[in-house]
């Protein structure tokens, strides 16, 4: 599968993304251009195992992480997601701990995690 359109990239002014059912993509793009981002939801990948760097996505609200399969750990950066009010972790199979930075998430009001079985 090829990789996410570098067209993506210059979507600047992007509030809301959702990509779903990528099973084949190994990788993310960086999200640093992304900077007026809120809301970001990711479904259904079979072969991702590490996110970007994310903690530049500090207008970040909401954050659905949803049968990501591969994926160990959360970014070390989570903790700069500053603006989060809202987190979905869902069917993430191999995730072994939320980092510590999650306590600096002092705004978060809704923590989700469900099918996480290695937490």
């Amino acid at each position: 599968l090829a990789p996410l359109p570098a067209l993506i990239e210059r979507l600047t002014s992007l509030k809301t993304l959702h990509i779903e059912d990528f099973r084949g993509l190994e990788e993310l793009p960086c999200f640093e251009r992304f900077t007026a981002l809120q809301e970001l939801t990711l479904k259904s990948f079979s072969k991702l195992a590490q996110l970007p760097a994310i903690g530049v996505l500090t207008n970040l609200t909401t954050l659905d992480l949803n049968r990501i399969l591969q994926l160990t750990q959360l970014p070390p950066c989570f903790g700069q997601l500053t603006s989060l009010t809202k987190l979905c972790l869902s069917g993430l199979l191999e995730l072994e701990e939320l980092p510590g930075s999650i306590k600096a998430l002092t705004r978060m009001h809704t923590l989700q995690v469900c099918g996480c079985s290695k937490l």
